[in-house]
C-alpha cells in the first residue's frame, strides 16, 4: 500500500470509530466521541496538520497494529448485516472475510478488509 491509502485508511478508520476534529484554543486537534483528546492527539493549526500527524504511517496505528485494528474488526461484526454463504451481496463477502479472519492473517489484509467494508458501510448510511 503507498503512504497516501495507509493514510485515508487510518483516517476513515478513526472516524468510524467516533474521532473528530474539533479546535480548541486555537488548535486544530483529533477528539475522541466521549470528549476526551486522542492517544495521538497533537495540536496543529489547521486540520490537515492535525489528521497528518494523526495518521502519519511511521508511528503505532491501526494498519500496522493489532491493538489499533482489533476494536475496529470488533465494531465491524456489530454492523455488519447477518451472513448467509448462498446469499451473499459483494459487501458480505468483505464481512464474511473479517469474520473469517484467522490468527495468520496478515494485519494488512485485515486492514484492508475494514477500509473496504467502512467505505460500504459510509455509503448506505442516511446522511
Amino acid at each position: 500500500m503507498t503512504k497516501e491509502e495507509i493514510e485515508y485508511g487510518n483516517k476513515l478508520l478513526a472516524e468510524f470509530m467516533g474521532i473528530h476534529m474539533e479546535k480548541k484554543c486555537g488548535l486544530y486537534g483529533l477528539y475522541h466521541k466521549s470528549g476526551h483528546p486522542c492517544m495521538k492527539w497533537n495540536g496543529a493549526w489547521n486540520e490537515k496538520k492535525a489528521w497528518e500527524s494523526f495518521t502519519d504511517s511511521k508511528g503505532e496505528l491501526y494498519h500496522n497494529s493489532w491493538s489499533w485494528l482489533m476494536p475496529v474488526l470488533a465494531r465491524i461484526k456489530k454492523t455488519a448485516p447477518v451472513l448467509s454463504v448462498t446469499d451473499m451481496m459483494p459487501q458480505d463477502e468483505i464481512a464474511y472475510r473479517i469474520f473469517r479472519l484467522s490468527i495468520f492473517e496478515p494485519i494488512e489484509s485485515a486492514f484492508e478488509y475494514a477500509v473496504a467494508y467502512i467505505e460500504w458501510f459510509n455509503k448506505i448510511q442516511p446522511k
